[in-house]
């Protein structure tokens, strides 16, 4: 590698993922290598944008952090199967511990970047959205208008939120002639089709997971107290999330392929519809679970989500007919389960502001 550009990913990757990298280029006739750029796209781990001749791809350096909570094999399993359907960039290469993998590079417009619509949803108002979805499913039964309704933040709005404008969503959906809600329900409806990962984690399972490796995190190096009190605000959900865990397993009949991390950040807008990236937490699950992250995280007008709970629900072959009594309950694991992410962050970088999401993420917990 040569130029300041690719000096500064040496620097990043060091001498032995570096040597590692510049010979799989080489195998793959992706070389000479002529720039590279850091990505802003990515919460957890490091992205670059590579470029080789005509060749763009980015390459994803995955963090310490991300490793402790990720299974790198079941990962790359979702994200071949994802990829076969068409549903995800293809995967080039990945390096021989797992710490990178390459990828095609999928241009976002910037006009049509679907980060957009990054929204933060708590559950009264998707509660009320799946209640008129079944109240009003008479007039839900075509596609929405193709228009998007002006954003108005709430008290709580995340930091890290980007603001657009009114109209962003019908231009993300221009090219294909498809409103935002219709091509979520497309990916919605195509991951649900793979085949279910031998990975299986219930939402139950996962709580566990969580307050098991936060409490252990407690124990294994001093926290200041700005921490340990957000852990004990975790812990006095317990009762919420067994009332949220008891109706989800209500209207389970079976689990399936879900990516569990449909936010704004890792969809790509494409010329044949979105693509999903970071199969990190990718496994087979509750099919709520999926909708709520969906949910939880796009700026949809109120009609855009109940036309998308409805036609993601009807006739679902994972769950039972009155599953869509469950979504507020799926979207409050999802606000509890994006603290405990916040919360393990902050411990792995020792910085303030994962603290502050903590805390944006708590006011849309229900009980707040």
């Amino acid at each position: 590698m040569k130029g300041k550009p690719l000096t500064a990913l040496e620097a990043s990757l060091g001498e032995g993922l570096s040597c590692e990298l510049n010979a799989a280029l080489e195998r793959l006739q992706l070389w000479p290598l002529e720039g590279a750029k850091p990505l802003t796209l990515g919460l957890s781990n490091q992205n670059w944008l590579l470029q080789a001749g005509s060749e763009s791809m980015v390459l994803r350096v995955n963090s310490p952090g991300s490793d402790r909570i990720c299974d790198r094999n079941n990962e790359l399993a979702c994200w071949r199967v994802a990829e076969k359907a068409n549903l995800a960039p293809g995967l080039i290469w990945v390096s021989a511990d797992k710490g990178l993998y390459l990828s095609r590079f999928i241009e976002q417009a910037p006009q049509a970047n679907w980060q957009q619509l990054l929204a933060s949803k708590g559950a009264a108002e998707i509660a009320s959205a799946a209640q008129k979805a079944y109240a009003n499913s008479k007039n839900l039964s075509g596609l929405p208008e193709h228009k998007h309704e002006p954003r108005h933040d709430s008290k709580h709005e995340p930091r890290h939120e980007s603001k657009h404008e009114g109209g962003s969503g019908a231009v993300l959906g221009a090219k294909q002639g498809k409103s935002p809600q219709a091509l979520l329900l497309e990916l919605l409806l195509g991951l649900r089709g793979l085949p279910a990962p031998k990975l299986e984690i219930s939402v139950a399972e996962q709580w566990r997971i969580y307050l098991e490796r936060l409490d252990d995190m407690a124990l294994s190096r001093g926290q200041p107290s700005s921490w340990q009190q957000r852990l004990m605000q975790l812990h006095s959900a317990q009762g919420l999330f067994e009332q949220c865990s008891t109706r989800l397993e209500a209207c389970l009949l079976r689990p399936q392929y879900c990516h569990r991390d449909l936010n704004p950040h890792n969809l790509l807008l494409a010329e044949d519809g979105l693509k999903c990236v970071d199969f990190e937490y990718a496994c087979a699950s509750h099919p709520l679970f999926e909708l709520a992250g969906v949910l939880s995280s796009h700026q949809l007008s109120a009609e855009g989500q109940q036309w998308l709970i409805y036609h993601y629900l009807e006739q679902h072959p994972h769950l039972t007919g009155d599953a869509h009594l469950a979504v507020a309950a799926a979207v409050d694991v999802y606000w509890l389960f994006a603290c405990c992410w916040a919360l393990q962050m902050a411990w792995d970088n020792q910085q303030q502001s994962y603290l502050d999401w903590f805390d944006d993420f708590w006011h849309l917990v229900k009980h707040q």
